[in-house]
């Protein structure tokens, strides 16, 4: 065995074994992950419908939920990030960082209660100005969103790490996580549109999250208990190795760029996001004159959003590492999104009489959705891909502009908490 080799098996944690080659544990880990994924957005949608109560159906209510889970997620996972670059057990602080996500949902329905009481009380006051209202809709969106949201946006950078722990495989890493988020979050926003919240009501679909939530945590802990653990040990287990990958040393990078292009790069990230949801708002709008504005014709638009951004994730979270500049890649896949999202315009009349045509499923109960999720599919499908296909190589844009510097993590860390929000 080579030293580094040794080192790295050193550095496991006392009564755990290497890895053997094998795709069970890794898949086994992956759909783990999606569970999480799920329960997150089941909890996500109960939790919209308690704060909407209270705060309104309104656009601007809607503002201070993203608001926060935004500001929160970014926090989260730049903390994440950080954190998992130096640990040498990234699955047990996966695990923990599961498992205060469900404690935090729980704590988060007190915390909720205590703003609440104080946004009735400010709202006769503050309530009557566009600032005030919109600040105590921040005080009562941070009680509900801020904690949960921020430990479900630090699980992503973790298992990052635990896929890859060398430079050049930071973008299939990433990606391949990021992926696992949305398709996670596609799947449990349909169950919880169109299943769960109908059927069990908001305390049903809370129960039914935070269960899911530590099945995912229970799962991870018997994972350990089998070996799985070390920075790249599922990469390590899928090339067939059985040890985890050498942890790179900060000073083999070259330095960080300067501050300004750092800030554009932030600052392009930002308006990829904005871009992105803006696209959302648009294609929901219109499909809203099509399916409906129902919850579960919401939660369908939704999810297959959420679903062809990971399926364009997934297709090019390989091609990232081997581009040294993916910017002219980036720009072309940004381009074509544009694009196709204004040609998808053209298509709506064609698309209203599709959806007409199949309205005799909408009495079949297990295809009563198909021709929703058709309709998404015909306008958003193509865009989306190639917003998704986008997402890894800007990951990759941050570490080759920024690295080794701490903004590398940051940057990465703020543009998945906003589009997870």
């Amino acid at each position: 065995m080579t030293e580094s080799g040794s080192a790295t098996v050193a550095a496991r944690p006392a009564g755990t074994a290497p890895v053997r080659a094998s795709f069970l544990v890794p898949t086994v880990l992956f759909a783990l992950y999606l569970t999480h994924a799920a329960a997150a957005a089941i909890l996500a949608v109960g939790a919209f419908r308690v704060f909407s109560l209270t705060a309104g159906f309104t656009s601007g209510a809607a503002c201070s939920a993203l608001t926060i889970l935004a500001i929160a997620g970014a926090l989260g996972a730049a903390f994440a990030g950080v954190r998992s670059r130096h640990a040498p057990a990234p699955m047990a602080l996966l695990t923990l960082t599961e498992a205060g996500f469900g404690l935090a949902a729980l704590v988060s329905v007190g915390v909720f209660r205590v703003t609440r009481a104080v946004y009735l009380v400010l709202w006769p006051v503050l309530g009557h100005s566009a600032v005030g209202g919109f600040g105590l809709r921040l005080l009562l969106a941070a009680g509900m969103f801020a904690l949960p949201a921020a430990l479900y946006c630090a699980t992503i950078p973790i298992l990052s790490r635990l896929i890859a722990a060398r430079p050049e495989g930071a973008g299939l890493s990433l990606g391949f996580s990021f992926g696992l988020s949305l398709a996670g979050s596609a799947l449990g926003l349909a169950v919880a549109g169109t299943l769960v919240l109908p059927s069990l009501g908001v305390r049903g679909s809370i129960l039914m999250g935070l269960a899911l939530a530590g099945i995912a945590a229970a799962g991870c802990v018997l994972l350990r208990q089998r070996g799985l653990e070390g920075p790249g040990a599922i990469g390590a287990a899928l090339a067939g190795v059985d040890v985890a990958a050498e942890i790179p040393h900060l000073g083999e990078h070259p330095p960080a760029t300067t501050t300004a292009r750092a800030g554009a790069l932030g600052a392009a990230m930002a308006l990829f996001a904005f871009t992105a949801w803006g696209f959302l708002l648009l294609w929901d709008r219109t499909l809203s004159f099509i399916v409906g504005r129902t919850l579960e014709a919401r939660a369908t638009t939704g999810a297959v959003f959420l679903l062809a951004l990971a399926l364009g994730v997934f297709l090019s979270s390989a091609l990232a590492d081997r581009l040294k500049s993916p910017f002219a890649v980036l720009a072309a896949l940004e381009g074509a999104a544009s694009v196709g999202a204004y040609a998808s315009m053209y298509l709506v009349p064609q698309v209203a009489l599709f959806y007409l045509k199949l309205t005799p499923l909408l009495s079949r109960p297990g295809l009563s959705q198909l021709p929703a999720v058709l309709a998404a599919l015909t306008l958003m499908l193509p865009s989306a891909l190639f917003l998704g296909a986008a997402l890894p190589l800007l990951g990759q844009g941050a570490r080759v502009l920024l690295r080794p510097a701490p903004g590398d993590v940051a940057w990465r860390s703020a543009f998945i908490a906003g589009l997870i929000a």
